[in-house]
């Protein structure tokens, strides 16, 4: 008899929690919800649902492996549950999805928003601190939360749910590592972000992508010398979509690979058809590309580049990939192996968002970076802000030493320019000379340009 109490048991605890973090599962979080809701309606007590994703979980999971990705759930659940009063409950609702359920919470609306709030920032507080799970360095993350208070007394537990999960939405697009309250705008939101992710999973057979070209002016002669390729989506109701519209979803849903696939493959093969047939396609040097970290993890990344490289018949030096700073949070090691393979094969490399993020000499030290480029909110009031004019002179100075090129982004007037031509700055991007174009009207800048450069020459 007693066995077969604790075979019942076993079997009951089994169907409520978690086996990976030993916390109570969806089933168990949907009665104890379900309980606080009728609460709610007999006297009045307040509940709210804060629904956790930890950020670029999937990142993890496809450059560290699953197994790294369990770790990390488990100690996340244990921090959780260590700042979870008794009368809550902190649940894996599934994959790296976590649901917080505070009760009793009073009858004042105000009072149990705000208490909320506390915990969102309590939850953030304890999951700031990088996770030691046995790797060479302990792992940075965050969470974005969405929270929800109950509000009506027909609302239900799936309601409750659905609110908290879109507030959760919200949060990612403010920046992630943030919270936010759910508003019916939220809900708007998230079925317009819904409806992309399906249409843009059918948007490269359907041809709605595009690839603009921003020009690359070598500051010292104002000549054309390169070109960065920019994402575009065409969509068919909301016209065309810009890159920050469109990576986090890809990035999201396991669609970076295929779209960054696709957009090197096109620019490769549109520098070949410049260098090849425009009358001034010499005079370009080298085409850029946005790398995604998830896309650069990838094991077999060098040979599938150096294929597109072959097959665009074009010279690996004319190829400069741009890197940005998230790619360098962990696994290093295998970064710093991964970046020595591409410059063997004479592939450039640059630094994007130089001084945005975590940028660090180390890294123009450790690593075989090519270029840097600066991001263009610091070029934006170098001429009405002596903090970013310093801050830039500094930087000019620091690639000289590094032997670094520099390219400078988002120039928009002459005064900039002529501030970034006293300093030595090598390339500029921006406004000054165009914004980012389609392939033809790129031909027309590139055409134009060269007459300019003839027309001072002769003067």
């Amino acid at each position: 008899m007693s066995e077969r109490i604790k075979s019942e048991e076993l079997m009951r605890y089994r169907a409520n929690h978690d086996m990976l973090t030993n916390i109570p599962n969806r089933t168990l979080l949907m009665d104890r919800l379900e309980q606080a809701i009728a609460r709610y309606r007999r006297n009045g007590d307040l509940a709210a649902l804060l629904f956790m994703d930890l950020d670029h979980f999937k990142c993890i999971n496809d450059s560290m492996g699953h197994h790294v990705g369990d770790m990390l759930l488990v100690e996340m659940a244990k921090r959780l549950r260590g700042i979870c009063r008794e009368l809550d409950m902190v649940a894996r609702f599934g994959g790296d999805e976590f649901v917080m359920l505070l009760s009793d919470l009073g009858s004042d609306p105000r009072h149990a928003a705000s208490d909320a709030e506390l915990v969102a920032e309590r939850i953030h507080e304890v999951l700031s601190h990088p996770f030691d799970i046995g790797l060479t360095e302990p792992l940075a993350t965050s969470v974005s939360i969405g929270i929800a208070v109950v509000s009506h007394a027909d609302q239900s537990a799936q309601d409750l749910l659905k609110f908290a999960d879109s507030a959760m939405y919200q949060a990612k697009k403010e920046g992630r590592g943030a919270f936010c309250f759910y508003q019916e705008e939220t809900n708007q939101w998230i079925k317009k972000r819904l409806l992309l992710e399906n249409a843009l999973r059918n948007s490269l057979k359907n041809g709605e992508l595009e690839i603009f070209y921003q020009p690359i002016v070598e500051v010292k002669t104002k000549k054309i010398v390169g070109a960065e390729a920019l994402l575009r989506w065409n969509h068919p109701q909301l016209g065309l979509m810009m890159p920050d519209e469109i990576i986090p979803i890809a990035e999201e849903r396991g669609m970076i690979v295929s779209i960054g696939d696709w957009v090197m493959q096109e620019a490769f093969m549109q520098f070949r058809r410049w260098r090849d047939e425009h009358p001034n396609g010499k005079e370009l040097t080298h085409i850029a590309i946005n790398v995604s970290a998830i896309q650069f993890r990838q094991k077999d990344f060098v040979e599938k580049v150096m294929g597109m490289i072959q097959n665009a018949q074009i010279s690996p030096s004319m190829v400069e990939m741009e890197l940005t700073e998230s790619l360098f949070i962990d696994k290093i090691d295998s970064v710093i192996e991964t970046m020595k393979r591409l410059r063997a094969v004479g592939i450039n490399l640059s630094i994007d968002d130089f001084g945005t993020g975590y940028s660090s000499l180390s890294y123009l030290k450790r690593l075989p970076f090519a270029t840097l480029k600066i991001d263009k909110g610091f070029v934006r009031d170098i001429m009405s802000d002596k903090d970013d004019a310093l801050l830039i002179e500094t930087i000019l100075s620091i690639a000289q030493i590094f032997n670094l090129n520099v390219v400078a982004e988002g120039v928009e007037d002459i005064e900039q320019y002529e501030f970034l031509r006293q300093r030595n700055c090598d390339y500029y991007q921006g406004f000054l000379c165009s914004q980012p174009v389609p392939s033809k009207k790129f031909d027309s800048l590139l055409l134009e340009n060269c007459k300019q450069m003839n027309e001072v020459a002769a003067s």
